[in-house]
């Protein structure tokens, strides 16, 4: 049986992410009966606090940076970016805001092929 008590912030995004749970599921699959009333509070915190996490979106400012800089193609292919560190964005659980980073980047690698395209016309 797990020790859920020992697990960080990070390793419960992570296994909700994985098995699409929510709150009830990860309680329910934890088995609180075993813990104290206050180890049983801590981890509802932390299980809250990697849902916030989880689904947490990019910020207006970020979407259009990263659409008229598209650095997310690059790292999309090879995880390695100067600007923004995506390999710590998935180990701490911000599974949203990567996926929205390589999506407005891609999006902007659009924009900038339709737009020499249309200069091209």
């Amino acid at each position: 049986m797990k020790n859920y008590q020992d697990y960080k912030i990070e390793d419960f995004a992570k296994e909700i992410y994985e098995n699409s749970l929510d709150n009830n599921d990860m309680l329910k699959r934890i088995g609180t009966n075993s813990y104290t009333t206050e180890q049983v509070e801590e981890i509802k915190k932390k299980i809250d606090y990697a849902i916030k996490r989880i689904n947490q979106p990019l910020s207006l400012n970020e979407k259009i940076i990263f659409f008229l800089f598209p650095f997310g193609i690059r790292s999309m292919l090879t995880l390695n970016n100067n600007f923004i560190d995506i390999e710590k964005e998935l180990e701490q659980g911000y599974f949203i805001r990567v996926n929205q980073y390589h999506k407005y980047s891609l999006l902007g690698v659009v924009f900038y092929v339709l737009l020499f395209v249309a200069f091209m016309l």
